[in-house]
C-alpha cells in the first residue's frame, strides 16, 4: 500500500514539474493550444466510445462469475476500437470545422489530424487502465500512471528541445506516451488470458448489449456533463471574448498558467477521496453509516484548512512563482491566481464531499450538481465575458464550482448527512481566497483560530478522534475500520455476538432512521389515540395554483355527476397495498365517486380483478425510460376527465409521471399515498421537486406521517393521516380447522407461532428463526408457521438448516385462507426492521391472535405492551423467544389480550375508517378549488357498495390473492 501511495504521488510531483516547464518553454498561444487539445481529448474520447470502458468495473466480476469474461472483453475491446477508430476517421476527415471549434481557427487542421491519432491511443490507453482496474491489478495500476506520466515528460521535453518548440509537438509527445504504455500494459498482465475461447451462451446473445449500452449511457451521460464542467469556461472564451480584449488563445495560455499549482491541489485532493472512499464504505457496509458522515465532515474540514493553508502559501509566493518559474511570462495569469486558487479549492471539497453520494449509491446526484453549475457557468460567461474578458470567466467559473458544492450540499443533507456550523465554515472559506492574498492570510488566520482554540469548525469529538488517529499514526497501528477508532466504534459490532445476530444488528443500523419510537410499556389509551387525534385533523394547504386547471370542465360538487377518481399504480400483484386499494375502490360511494385504475406497466393478478369492475388501463409504460409515458397519461387524463388523481406507492415512475402528468392536465386533486419508510422504496430527488404540485400526501400513520415529513420532503401542511384498515367480517375470530391443520402438518398437540409477511429482507425473518431453538428448547411441541413468499425463501429454509429449526418451521407459500391459517396459530409475531402500518399485523389481531412485535415504525400503536401483545427491540432474539413463551404457556393472557387486539382493530383500524378517510380527502380538497358542499355520506356509507352497477358481480377473489401477504410497498 505504501508503494502504491508513493508511485501516486511521485506520478503528480512529474507532472507538476513537466507542466511548469511547458509553462516556461512555450509561449502563451502555444500553451493555450495545448490546453484545449488536452481538453478535446479528454473530452472527445469517452463520448467517441460510449464510455464502453466505464462498464468494465461494473460488469468484469458479473461475467467472470457466469463464465463469460472473455466473450465479454473481446466484444467490448472490438467495439470500442470500432469505435475510436470512427471517431478519429470522422475528426480527421472534418479537420476545418474541428479546427474552428476546438482552436478557433480552421487554419490549424493540422493539428486536428495530429488529435485524430491522439484519440486513438488515448482510447487504447484508456480501455487498458479501465481493466486493470476492473481486475484490481492495484500494482499495474499505479505503474500505468506513473509511466505515462514519465514517458510524457521525458517525450514532450525533449521533442520540444531536439524538434520544435509548439504545441503539435506536445500533442505528438501525449501521443506516443499513451500508446507506449498501451503497448506495455498490453504486454505487461496480458488481458487475452482471460479472453480464452469459450462457448457464446444464447442468454447472452439476447441480453448483452441492452445491459451493458444501459449502463454505459448513464457512464457516458455523467462523463459528459463532467468534462464539460471542466471545459466550458475554456471554449466561452475562445470563441465569446471580444476583440478588444486580446488574442484568445493567448489569454487561454495565462489562464493554463494560473491553474497550475491550483490543479495540483485538485489532484491530491482527488487522491484524499479516492483513498477515504473505501473506507467511508467500509463503514457504511458495516452498518454505520453515521459514523461514516461524521468522518466524512471531518475530512472535509481538515481538507478546507490545508487548502486555506496552502492558498496562503502560495500566494505569498505567487510573484516568485510567475516571475522566476515561469519566466514572467504570464502576467495575466498572476492577476487571476487567487481567482482560480479559489475555484480550485472549491471543486477539491466537491470531490471528497461527492463520497457520501457514492456510499448512498446515487453517484448521479453528483452528476446532478455538475450540471446546474455547468448551467450557470455558460450563463454567467455569456454575462461576464464581454464586459470584464477573462477575470470574467474565472469569477463565472467559481460561481459555477460555489454552486455545485451547495447544491451537492444540500443533496446530501437530504440523504441523511448531518450539517453543523463547522461543516458549512469549510465550504464558504475558501471563497474569500479570491479575494486576494491580505483576505485569505486574514480568513486562514481566524479559521486556524476557531479549530484551535473553540469548538465551533472542529468539535471536541472530532478533535479527540483526529488525536487518536494521530497516536496511531505515529505508532505505526492499523486504524480499525478505516478512519475510526475503536473508541468510537459501536459496542455490537466489536462484542462477541453471533455471526447471524451481528448481520441482522448491521443491516438494522444501516436503514433510514425512523422518528424515535415509544418505549416498550407504551400503551395508547382511546382518549390519547394519535389515530382518532390525526385522523379528524383537515391539512389546510393545497399544492400551486394549476395554471392548466379548467374550472368550466369540473363543476362544483352538489351540482355534477360522481368524482372521477384515478388510481395510478405501477402494477397490481398480489401484496398488501395493492390489496388495500382493490378494497377501498370497493367500498367506495358511487354515488359521490367514480374510481378508475391505470396501471403503468401491466394489471396483474388483483388489477385483473378491478378491470371487471371498474375501467381500467395499463401498458402505458413500455420500459424504465420512455418519456412517452407522459403525453399518453396526460391524454388518458384529458379523454376520461379526471377530477383526482392519487398516485399508489413511495416513489418511483407512477409518483412522479402520476403527478406531473395529472398537474398539466388540470386535475383538481393530486395526490400520492404513501406505504413504505425508506425501505426499500424512497421518494427521490426528481419526485421531490413535484412536491410544490401535489395536494395531499397520505401517510398511514401519526408517526409515519412524520418520518414522510422530516426524511421524504413531504410538505406538513398537506400531509393526511389516514390509516391502514382491513375488513374485519372477513377477519375474525374462528375455531382452527381441523383438515387444514393436518395439512398444513400439524398435530393436535403442536402450539403455533404464525409470522405473514413477504420474504423479503426488511422483514427479517431469521430473527424468529434465531429465537425458535430458545422456544423449542422449552416447548419441544412448537411449530413455526411462515406464511408468504420472496426473493429470500431458499437462504431462509438454508437458515432453518443451521439453526437446527427445519423440522419445525412450515413454509407454506403464499395462501388465500390467512383467517383459516390464523385460526390455526396460537399467536403472531412481527419481526420487521421497520413498518409504516402494517396489514399483517391488523389482521391477527382481528382475528384475536396476540402479537409478539419489534418496536419499530408504528407497531406500537396496535401492540399495546401488556394489552395486545408485547413489543421487543430489533434484533433481540432473546426477548422474542422469551415474550413468545410467556404466551404459549399462559393460554389465558394469550385469549384475553387476543380479545384486546379486536377491540382496537374495530376501533383504530377498520376498513371503514380508511375508506372514510380518502373520500374525506377527495371532496375536501375539491371543494377548495371547485366550490360546493361536501356530502354528509362522504364520512363513510357502508351500503353503497352495492349501488354501483357492475358488469359482473363483485368475484370472489381469496382463491385468486393472499390478503394477509405483506409486500414491502406497503410497509
Amino acid at each position: 500500500m505504501a508503494l502504491l501511495l508513493a508511485a501516486s504521488v511521485l506520478q503528480r510531483l512529474v507532472g507538476f514539474i513537466r507542466a511548469t516547464l511547458f509553462c516556461r518553454w512555450l509561449d502563451a498561444s502555444q500553451l493555450g493550444l495545448w490546453d484545449m487539445a488536452f481538453g478535446f481529448l479528454m473530452t472527445a474520447t469517452p463520448l467517441m466510445v460510449l464510455a464502453l470502458p466505464g462498464c468494465l468495473g461494473r460488469y468484469v466480476e458479473y461475467y467472470r462469475q457466469r463464465g463469460m469474461l472473455g466473450l465479454f472483453l473481446r466484444r467490448t475491446a472490438i467495439v470500442s476500437g470500432l469505435l475510436a477508430l470512427c471517431g478519429a476517421t470522422a475528426v480527421a476527415m472534418g479537420a476545418g470545422p474541428v479546427a474552428e471549434l476546438v482552436f478557433g481557427n480552421r487554419s490549424y487542421r493540422p493539428l486536428v489530424h495530429d488529435l485524430a491519432f491522439a484519440l486513438l491511443t488515448v482510447a487504447a490507453f484508456n480501455y487498458l487502465y479501465e481493466l486493470a482496474m476492473a481486475l484490481r491489478l492495484n500494482r499495474w495500476i499505479s505503474l500505468i500512471q506513473l509511466l505515462n506520466s514519465v514517458l510524457f515528460a521525458g517525450l514532450g521535453l525533449g521533442l520540444l528541445i531536439l524538434w520544435r518548440n509548439d504545441a503539435q509537438t506536445v500533442i505528438i509527445a501525449y501521443a506516443l506516451a499513451c500508446a507506449i504504455t498501451a503497448a506495455i500494459a498490453f504486454f505487461g498482465f496480458k488481458p487475452w488470458r482471460y479472453a480464452a475461447r469459450e462457448e457464446r451462451p444464447a442468454s447472452l446473445r439476447e441480453s448483452f448489449w441492452p445491459r451493458i449500452l444501459q449502463y454505459s449511457l448513464w457512464v457516458w451521460a455523467a462523463g459528459a456533463i463532467s468534462n464539460l464542467f471542466a471545459v466550458v469556461d475554456r471554449y466561452m472564451v475562445l470563441h465569446w471574448l471580444p476583440p478588444d480584449h486580446g488574442d484568445p488563445l493567448a489569454l487561454l495560455g495565462d489562464y493554463h498558467a494560473s491553474r497550475l499549482v491550483p490543479m495540483l491541489f485538485v489532484s491530491l485532493a482527488g487522491l484524499c477521496a479516492a483513498m477515504s472512499t473505501p473506507h467511508l464504505s467500509h463503514l457504511w457496509e458495516t452498518g454505520q453509516s453515521r459514523h461514516a458522515a461524521e468522518q466524512l465532515n471531518l475530512l472535509t474540514k481538515l481538507l478546507s484548512l490545508g487548502l486555506l493553508v496552502g492558498s496562503t502559501g502560495v500566494l505569498l509566493a505567487g510573484p516568485v512563482l510567475f516571475d522566476t518559474l515561469l519566466a514572467g511570462k504570464y502576467p495575466a495569469g498572476l492577476d487571476i491566481f487567487p481567482i482560480t486558487l479559489a475555484y480550485c479549492s472549491c471543486f477539491s471539497l466537491f470531490l471528497l464531499l461527492q463520497n457520501y453520494v457514492l456510499c448512498c449509491e446515487k453517484a448521479y446526484f453528483a452528476g446532478l450538481a455538475l450540471a446546474c453549475g455547468l448551467f450557470v457557468n455558460v450563463g454567467l460567461n455569456l454575462a461576464w465575458l464581454p464586459v470584464w474578458g477573462l477575470p470574467g470567466a474565472v469569477w463565472a467559473t467559481l460561481a459555477a464550482n460555489g454552486v455545485a458544492l451547495l447544491v451537492l450540499l444540500m443533496i446530501n443533507r437530504r440523504l441523511g448527512q448531518p450539517t453543523d456550523a463547522g461543516l458549512l465554515l469549510a465550504l464558504v472559506a475558501p471563497l474569500g481566497i479570491a479575494l486576494g492574498t491580505g483576505w485569505t492570510l486574514l480568513i486562514t488566520a481566524v479559521v486556524l483560530f476557531l479549530a484551535l482554540r473553540t469548538n465551533l469548525f472542529i468539535k471536541n469529538a472530532e478533535k479527540q478522534e483526529l488525536g487518536v488517529l494521530i497516536r496511531q499514526l505515529l505508532s505505526r497501528k492499523a486504524l480499525p475500520a478505516g478512519l475510526a477508532s475503536s473508541a468510537t466504534c459501536d459496542s455490537s459490532l466489536t462484542s462477541s455476538t453471533p455471526t447471524m445476530e451481528l448481520s441482522t444488528q448491521r443491516e438494522t443500523k444501516d436503514l433510514p432512521r425512523i422518528p424515535a419510537m415509544p418505549p416498550a410499556n407504551f400503551l395508547v389509551t382511546p382518549k390519547e389515540s394519535p389515530a382518532d387525534e390525526t385522523d379528524e385533523a383537515i391539512p389546510p394547504g393545497c399544492g400551486w395554483p394549476n395554471p392548466f386547471f379548467r374550472s368550466r370542465e369540473h363543476p362544483p360538487l352538489g351540482h355534477r355527476d360522481p368524482l372521477r377518481v384515478m388510481f395510478i399504480i405501477t402494477c397490481m400483484p398480489v401484496g398488501g397495498a395493492e390489496r388495500l386499494l382493490l378494497d377501498i375502490v370497493r367500498r367506495m360511494d358511487r354515488r359521490i365517486f367514480a374510481p378508475e385504475l391505470c396501471c403503468l406497466k401491466y394489471l396483474g393478478p388483483l388489477g385483473e380483478v378491478l378491470a371487471r369492475e371498474i375501467p381500467a388501463f395499463a401498458g402505458l409504460l413500455k420500459h424504465k425510460y420512455d418519456f412517452r409515458v407522459l403525453p399518453r397519461l396526460y391524454r388518458l387524463l384529458r379523454e376520461r376527465r379526471i377530477d383526482a388523481v392519487i398516485t399508489v406507492g413511495t416513489g418511483g415512475d407512477k409518483m412522479f409521471w402520476g403527478r406531473l402528468a395529472a398537474y398539466l392536465a388540470g386535475v383538481p386533486v393530486v395526490a400520492s399515498a404513501l406505504h413504505s419508510t425508506g425501505l426499500p422504496d424512497r421518494v427521490e430527488f426528481l419526485n421531490r421537486l413535484l412536491t410544490p404540485l401535489t395536494d395531499a400526501f397520505i401517510a398511514v400513520s401519526p408517526l409515519h406521517a412524520r418520518y414522510i415529513i422530516e426524511h421524504e420532503g413531504c410538505a406538513a401542511n398537506r400531509t393526511w393521516t389516514i390509516p391502514n384498515g382491513i375488513d374485519t367480517e372477513r377477519f375474525s375470530p374462528r375455531p382452527a380447522d381441523p383438515r387444514l391443520r393436518a395439512s398444513l402438518g400439524l398435530q393436535p398437540e403442536h402450539r403455533v407461532v404464525a409470522l405473514v409477511a413477504a420474504l423479503r429482507p426488511e422483514k427479517n425473518h431469521e430473527l424468529l428463526l434465531q429465537a425458535a431453538p430458545i422456544i423449542l428448547a422449552e416447548l419441544p411441541q412448537t411449530r413455526f408457521l411462515i406464511v408468504g413468499d420472496g426473493p429470500r425463501r431458499a437462504e431462509l429454509h438454508r437458515l432453518a438448516r443451521r439453526f437446527g429449526v427445519d423440522h419445525a418451521v412450515i413454509f407454506t407459500g403464499n395462501r388465500d385462507d390467512i383467517p383459516d391459517v390464523l385460526a390455526c396459530a396460537d399467536l403472531a409475531v412481527l419481526c420487521s426492521h421497520m413498518e409504516a402500518n402494517p396489514l399483517a399485523l391488523l389482521e391477527a389481531l382481528a382475528c384475536e391472535k396476540p402479537v409478539v412485535a419489534t418496536a419499530v415504525g408504528s407497531v406500537p400503536l396496535h401492540v399495546r405492551d401488556g394489552v395486545t401483545g408485547f413489543l421487543v427491540a430489533p434484533g433481540d432474539a432473546r426477548a422474542l423467544a422469551a415474550k413468545c413463551l410467556a404466551l404459549l404457556l399462559d393460554p389465558e393472557l394469550a385469549r384475553r389480550m387476543g380479545r384486546a387486539g379486536r377491540q382496537h382493530v374495530l376501533r383504530h383500524g377498520s376498513l371503514e375508517r380508511t375508506v372514510a378517510g380518502y373520500q374525506r380527502l377527495i371532496t375536501t380538497i375539491y371543494a377548495r378549488k371547485c366550490g360546493g358542499a361536501i356530502p354528509e355520506s362522504h364520512y363513510f356509507t357502508p351500503a353503497t357498495q352495492s349501488t354501483h352497477s357492475s358488469p359482473v358481480p363483485f368475484p370472489a377473489v381469496d382463491d385468486l390473492i393472499s390478503p394477509g401477504v405483506e409486500t414491502a410497498s406497503h410497509g
